[in-house]
């Protein structure tokens, strides 16, 4: 979750399906996204199955991808690979209740 929401998430679920089949990725300008990370947002969701990131040559293409340039596969695999540290800054009007969850994300994140 490099934006902290899922890509086409939306309160109303009916809506949120619908921006899953026909929707386009938007990336803010709030979050600094690299471009391979964006590229590799693009290509994995990517609503023609045939052209998605992983069709051809299923997890080889995707950890192929320049994204994942310099980290070691076999630590990765491993669960071994020590990730960047990150705090979840959050709109300072939000209330205790809806923060909770990005409180519990952040310490499974940290915790796995």
């Amino acid at each position: 979750m490099m934006h902290g929401l899922p890509p086409f998430y939306n309160k109303s679920q009916s809506l949120m399906f619908k921006l899953i089949k026909e929707g386009e990725v938007k990336f803010s300008e709030k979050v600094k996204t690299s471009p391979e990370a964006q590229d590799f947002l693009l290509k994995i969701l990517n609503k023609n199955p045939k052209q998605r990131l992983g069709s051809r040559n299923d997890v080889e293409d995707i950890l192929a991808h320049p994204w994942f340039k310099g980290i070691d596969r076999e630590k990765m695999l491993k669960k071994e690979v020590l990730y960047p540290s990150f705090s979840l800054k959050l709109p300072s009007n939000l209330k205790s209740k809806e923060t909770s969850g990005y409180k519990a994300l952040t310490r499974n994140l940290l915790l796995n």
